[in-house]
């Protein structure tokens, strides 16, 4: 869901949809995806609808290849998957497809191993289903099609599948979990982080401590708690998902209570940014923001929309690119502002600044610049610039899912004083000392308009006297009236409308 969608509200705000559904999606935009068995189809619902509103997309029809579709999901770059139990099949839509659209990919046949299968999920390049009667779990390359053998198999006794009705994909990438539902015996929950086979689970949450007594559906979010929606309970169960081995432990929160209006939930998710998503089994879909847990109403209430679901899902996507980038000149630095991105793609998480003088190769991001870390804040003071050179900033914003393009690309250049004068040279005789210099090579962003020049004498052992100071437009003077056989210590700097900079420091001796 779109942070804004989910605003705090005094009383839920409630949307009408269809119901009659078999599984859903909540994309974090705020649309509604559902998986209609009876009538073979996917709808979605846009992030405005309200009242009677009507599907804003329809994916039905022969060329579809949807046959009683159990569960539907979206992977990041917005293709839309159904795991079909009528044809034991998944069937891939691109993004944007509607009517009767033919499929981009089909996975079917005797080799695929698909038999009955009953949810679906996506983790990184690899849509995976699970096979509840043969106790496995099968992943297959997205964009793959055809009669194919799985890409990735988990299955075998070493492994604590039983019956695994539904599943899940931690949202940072950290493995696939299952729900088991066991003929005898309590439920329990399975993580496998980053093997296959026949493998035992990195995670195992079961026992009567548990205190899951129905559970119907699982989410895992970026923290890796798992959330569980428990018909018996009426309520979400949260349990952390960091256990070494395997677990016998209550929940670590929960959301319940009649204030929630939770009621034999059938479907759970979690968003980017800790918002949960709650299909009743009446139809209802309810959302509660902001991480928090017990006896609470919901924010939003969808009604009628996720009768009967088998699961719900919020797929995360990279967030838009911020907006209005403006660097203010500074001296010797640059104060960069922004605005945040349209879209945060289900939850932001911080911004990275990159720079780059204008002619370099590439951009410099942000653990090169001063002060060098990622930013929560929309503004930043880059420091410890050369004066006079011309940068290129650009930003970018970063969620759980991954980086949105560099935005901005705005040049400036920090004004300040300027460098010293290059190429000194000094030619005495007993009374004067002839100074040349040449321009710096770096103005500090502002035209040279003179140039100060401080003369010492010099005496061994005893410092220098008392400097005099002399002033000219031009990169040379004659310096008058010296006593012969001294030494001078002389520092020439450049002047512009910020001031003066350091000088070059030149020693000559007159005869």
């Amino acid at each position: 869901m779109a942070t804004a969608a989910c605003a705090a509200a005094a009383t839920p705000d409630v949307v009408a949809a269809e119901p009659a559904s078999t599984a859903v999606t909540v994309p974090d935009y705020g649309s509604l995806w559902v998986a209609r068995a009876a009538q073979n189809s996917l709808v979605e619902y846009g992030a405005s609808a309200s009242g009677a509103s009507m599907p804003s997309v329809t994916i039905s029809g022969p060329a579809t290849g949807l046959s009683d579709p159990a569960g539907v999901t979206v992977d990041h770059q917005g293709d839309v998957f159904a795991v079909n139990a009528g044809s034991d099949s998944i069937t891939e839509y691109a993004p944007g497809a509607s009517g009767d659209a033919a499929p981009v990919a089909t996975i079917s046949g005797s080799r695929t191993g698909i038999a009955a299968p009953s949810s679906i999920a996506v983790l990184d390049d690899h849509v995976w289903v699970s096979d509840p009667g043969a106790n496995l779990l099968l992943a297959f390359t997205i964009g793959s099609s055809g009669d194919i053998l799985p890409a990735q198999t988990i299955a075998g006794e070493r492994t604590r599948l039983d019956n695994p009705v539904q599943i899940a994909a931690s949202q940072d990438g950290f493995g696939i979990w299952a729900l088991n539902r066991p003929s005898s015996g309590r439920p329990s929950l399975t993580g496998y982080a980053d093997e296959a086979g026949n493998v035992a689970p990195t995670y195992r949450i079961a026992g009567k401590h548990t205190e899951m007594e129905d559970p119907a559906a699982i989410a895992v979010d970026s923290d890796l708690n798992v959330e569980v929606a428990d018909r018996s309970a009426n309520a979400i169960l949260r349990y952390d998902g960091w256990v070494n081995g395997s677990v016998d432990e209550p929940p670590d929160d929960s959301i319940g209570g009649s204030r929630t209006l939770i009621d034999q939930p059938d479907g759970v998710s979690v968003d980017a940014v800790g918002n949960v998503i709650v299909a009743n089994s009446g139809g209802d879909v309810l959302v509660f923001g902001g991480k928090g847990y017990g006896n609470y109403a919901p924010q939003r209430v969808v009604t009628g929309a996720a009768e009967g679901s088998a699961g719900i899902f919020v797929p995360a996507e990279p967030p838009s690119p911020p907006t209005h980038v403006h660097p203010d000149i500074r001296r010797h630095s640059v104060r960069l502002r922004w605005d945040p991105p349209r879209d945060s793609g289900g939850g932001l998480f911080y911004y990275q600044v990159c720079a780059a003088e204008l002619f370099d190769s590439a951009p410099i991001c942000a653990s090169d610049l001063s002060p060098g870390e990622f930013y929560t804040r929309t503004h930043v003071n880059l420091g410890r610039l050369q004066d006079g050179v011309i940068y290129i900033f650009a930003v970018q914003a970063i969620n759980a899912t991954g980086e949105s393009p560099l935005a901005g690309f705005k040049t400036a250049e920090p004004r300040g004083a300027p460098a010293p004068p290059v190429n000194l040279a000094a030619a005495t005789t007993a009374h004067t000392i002839s100074l040349a210099w040449s321009k710096p090579d770096n103005n500090g962003g502002a035209a040279i308009t003179s140039y100060r020049i401080l003369t010492a004498r010099c005496h061994t052992g005893r410092g220098c006297s008392p400097p005099r100071t002399t002033r000219t437009s031009r990169s040379h003077v004659k310096l008058r009236h010296l006593r012969p056989r001294s030494r001078y210590m002389i520092k020439v700097r450049a002047v512009n409308k910020y001031g003066a900079g350091r000088p070059a420091t030149e020693h000559a001796a007159t005869r």
